[in-house]
């Protein structure tokens, strides 16, 4: 008789069920594997999750950090396409002859990655500029923008350890460490409101001498 292994469900994080701690203690990690709940997902599933609640988290909370936080991400990957891009263009005039037809596709896909290319440059020229000039610079411009990133994350865990806190005193009531970053991101937004507004009732009281 042939037995038959059970198949494990793969299932994992990809929205903002996700508990908000895990989120928050695992942001910026490379290793992904924090997101699975069981079986096996692909690296792909895990990184096309990871992005889904990345985006999802940050335009929700639509601040002004967050704005920027994502704006140093599209950066990166930018700055990453220019890159991977340029650098197959040059492999592939190093090491295929150009005809002249060729040479034209090869010289416009560098001039729409941003390389600027002056009348009458050779191609042995071009590829010259390119690797010591324009791929050293944005790949240095990489770096950066990475520890940008890197910076702005660790800030956000510091953010949301503060914005627990807060939240906890306005309301008066403990939150669980397994909530999920849509409740959190609700709960923020109400004990917000809910400070403001009683804020407001206070300079109310004061202006009217209660």
């Amino acid at each position: 008789m042939r037995l038959f292994k059970k198949k494990v469900k793969v299932e994992y994080w990809k929205d903002l069920q996700i508990p908000a701690a895990l989120f928050f203690y695992n942001l910026g990690k490379d290793d992904l594997s924090y997101l699975t709940i069981s079986g096996k997902p692909t690296e792909e599933q895990l990184t096309q999750a990871y992005d889904d609640i990345y985006d999802a988290y940050f335009d929700k909370r639509a601040s002004k950090k967050s704005r920027i936080l994502l704006e140093t991400r599209n950066k990166i990957a930018v700055l990453i396409l220019k890159i991977e891009t340029v650098k197959t263009i040059i492999k592939f005039a190093v090491e295929f002859p150009l005809t002249d037809e060729l040479r034209d596709q090869l010289i416009k896909g560098l001039v729409k990655a941003g390389v600027r290319i002056k009348d009458g440059e050779s191609t042995r020229e071009v590829i010259v500029k390119v690797s010591e000039q324009y791929l050293p610079s944005w790949e240095t411009e990489l770096q950066i923008e990475k520890g940008n990133l890197k910076d702005e994350e660790e800030k956000e865990v510091v953010s949301y350890e503060t914005s627990l806190e807060i939240i906890s005193d306005i309301k008066n009531r403990h939150y669980p460490e397994d909530m999920s970053l849509e409740r959190f991101l609700s709960a923020e937004k109400s004990a917000f409101d809910l400070n403001r507004k009683r804020a407001q009732e206070q300079l109310k009281n004061k202006r009217n001498g209660k």
